[in-house]
């Protein structure tokens, strides 16, 4: 049963507000305190909200970086290649290292996103590899009810560091060199079938 009412701790906010479902052994509780009752009611409200339309809070509860590697194991793993696994884990390792290592994904917002990008300080595909699995982990996130809405789904800009982040002319190969290893190979594929 849920319930607002006056916090019994003195000093601190006047309201108590207490959400509940289940009971025994099932039973599963959150409070928060507040300052105004209005307040207090409506995130009581937005919690049965989420609870009627399936968010899963005990995972709700978890750090940010032990549900992306939950998701990893179970969605990733089984079907993508040992090298893309790495990538997932490369991304891990940078959201334990930069900032969301003790996010606790209710608490994950876009500014907490936007300010880890802003602080990467990474080359601009490496950043670009973190945020299409962190945006992947957090829709999936949603899909499974854990999350109402997916905090990284609107617009997140990547902050690069300029002297890790390769220019156009360094990442592609010259024409004429191009050029040059097709000849290579095609002359090597040629004594092969001879």
């Amino acid at each position: 049963m849920s319930r607002v009412y006056q916090n019994p701790m003195k000093g601190g906010k006047a309201y108590k507000a207490e959400f509940t479902i289940g009971s025994g052994k099932e039973r599963l509780r959150k409070t928060k305190t507040f300052d105004d009752l209005v307040q207090a009611k409506k995130w009581v409200h937005q919690l049965q909200v989420d609870f009627d339309t399936g968010t899963t809070f005990e995972m709700s509860n978890w750090k940010f970086v032990d549900y992306y590697w939950h998701w990893v194991k179970l969605y990733k793993v089984p079907v993508v290649s040992a090298s893309t696994v790495d990538s997932y884990r490369n991304s891990y390792d940078h959201f334990c290292k930069k900032g969301l290592g003790n996010v606790r994904l209710d608490q994950l917002t876009r500014a907490k996103v936007q300010r880890f990008f802003n602080e990467l300080g990474l080359s601009h595909e490496s950043g670009r590899k973190d945020l299409t699995h962190l945006r992947s982990c957090l829709r999936d996130a949603v899909n499974d009810g854990v999350l109402a809405r997916n905090p990284a789904g609107g617009r997140v800009n990547i902050i690069a560091d300029p002297n890790l982040t390769k220019s156009d002319d360094k990442k592609f190969m010259a024409i004429a060199d191009f050029k040059k290893t097709s000849i290579v190979k095609s002359s090597a594929t040629l004594r092969i079938y001879s």
